[in-house]
Parts: structure tokens; C-alpha cells; sequence
């Protein structure tokens, strides 16, 4: 017997950040799902994300890769158009993207954060644009980012980020509102830290974690995949009712 399709069985998915360690696991699961995708990111015919695109389409319907660059606009629209002309259409558009500098905010210099703003808020931005320039023309879609409880709550020496992250809450809740007479739908997800690559040197410190540890209700880290089933049920017909929303996925830490 043959199994059930998934959720997503046939819809056309943009994951932009596909090479990341959330980017990955949300592509993975997607695919999981039976999602045809487009992944996109920053040099993205890296053998990392060549391996990925490899990797999902063993279990699934396949995935074709797309270079972008998040702080080019022209690159940005080249890299949706194509995603649609080859899926043939564009149901869902996943921004995984992001960067982050630590640093006093008394020390951050101006194009430290004109770098984290301009990816993290600008791109996403322009993405969602593009984006829902071809659901309108199909009739809908879903847009989901990635923004993070410190877009919910603040933290020490990460002023840019935080900054950018609530920007993306409250753009989620805007275009919302104009895109839903279109039956876009626009979300976001709120991840607290996850264990992943690019946290392992952070949490090299024992004290770090401990700190983070404290924080946090569940008492550990989130894990990828975890954060990926947010992604799949907000990209699902089971959320057609859903936006405008900031999922966390915390362990509790925004509602202390």
C-alpha cells in the first residue's frame, strides 16, 4: 500500500536560506510533506545546498536551486520569477534568511546596521513583495518568515537584530491585512535559540548556556526540526484562517 500524500503534496515552495541549519531541516520537512521546492540562498550552488537539493528529492518530488542575493532587489525578483516559471506556479514562500552582530550598542557602527537591517528586514521585505506579486495574480498563497522572540522581548548587545526581528513582527501583521482580500496568507515563526552550527561556538561557554538555560521554561535548546513543523503547519491548508501571527517556538521563555 502506498502511503498517504502529505499536507503539501504538489504545492510550489520557496525556501530562501536553504543552506542554513533551520533553512535545511524546514526544506527537509517540507519535502517531507511532498512539497516541490526552489531553494535559494547566498551562493547557492554550493556543494551544501546542491547536497540538500539531492538529499530532499530522494524522499520527495525534487527541488531545483536558484542563487540570491538578499540585498539585491533585481536579484531577489529574478530568483521568484524563476522559482515560479519552473515549479510552474508559487504557493508558499519561506524566508529563512538572517544575521546577527553582537556588540554593545554604544559601539555598533552605522553600516553594522545597515547590513543586519538590510538583510533581516529590507530583504524580507522586498521577498514578500515579489512574491505576492505572483500569488495575487494566482489567486494566493502563504508567506512565512523567520523572526525570533527577540523580536518579542530584548536582550543585551544585539540592538540591530532585535530591531529587525520586531520590524518583521509588525511587517508580518501589515501586509496581513492588505494581502488577505488577496487570500494571502502572512506569518511568521519565533524561535528561541536552537541548537544548531552556527550557536555551537556561542554555547561553547558553559555559562552562556546556563544563562540561556535559565530563561527558558523547557529548560534546553529548541531543535531544528522543531521549528520546521511550525513552518509546515503554517504552510498547510489546515492554516488557511491563520495570519497576521508570530509563532513562538520557546519553550515557554516570552511567556515568563
Amino acid at each position: 500500500m502506498s502511503a498517504a500524500p502529505g499536507r503539501l503534496a504538489g504545492r510550489a515552495v520557496l525556501v530562501a536560506g536553504a543552506a542554513g541549519g533551520i533553512g535545511a531541516a524546514v526544506a527537509q520537512a517540507l519535502a517531507d510533506d511532498g512539497a516541490r521546492l526552489a531553494l535559494c540562498d547566498l551562493g547557492a550552488k554550493s556543494a551544501d545546498t546542491a547536497q540538500l537539493a539531492e538529499q530532499v528529492g530522494a524522499a520527495g518530488p525534487g527541488a531545483t536551486v536558484i542563487p540570491v542575493d538578499l540585498a539585491s532587489v533585481d536579484s531577489i525578483r529574478s530568483c521568484v520569477a524563476t522559482a515560479a516559471e519552473r515549479m510552474g506556479r508559487l504557493d508558499v514562500v519561506v524566508n529563512c534568511t538572517g544575521t546577527i552582530i553582537r556588540k554593545r550598542s554604544v559601539d555598533l557602527r552605522p553600516e553594522e546596521w545597515d547590513t543586519v537591517l538590510g538583510l533581516n528586514l529590507r530583504g524580507a521585505f522586498f521577498l514578500a513583495q515579489a512574491a505576492a506579486r505572483v500569488m495575487i495574480t494566482q489567486g494566493g498563497g502563504k508567506v512565512i518568515s523567520l523572526a525570533s522572540t527577540l523580536g518579542l522581548v530584548g536582550s543585551r548587545e544585539r540592538a540591530s537584530y532585535a530591531a529587525s526581528k520586531g520590524g518583521l513582527v509588525n511587517l508580518t501583521r501589515a501586509l496581513a491585512v492588505e494581502w488577505a482580500p488577496h487570500n494571502i496568507q502572512v506569518n511568521a515563526v519565533a524561535p528561541t535559540f536552537v541548537a544548531t552550527p552556527l550557536t555551537a561556538g556561542l554555547f561553547k561557554s558553559r555559562a552562556r548556556l546556563n544563562e540561556v538555560l535559565r530563561q527558558t521554561p523547557a529548560r534546553r535548546l529548541a531543535r531544528p526540526e522543531e521549528v520546521a513543523a511550525a513552518v509546515v503547519y503554517l504552510a498547510s491548508r489546515e492554516a488557511d484562517m491563520v495570519t497576521g501571527i508570530t509563532l513562538p517556538v520557546d519553550g515557554g521563555w516570552t511567556a515568563l
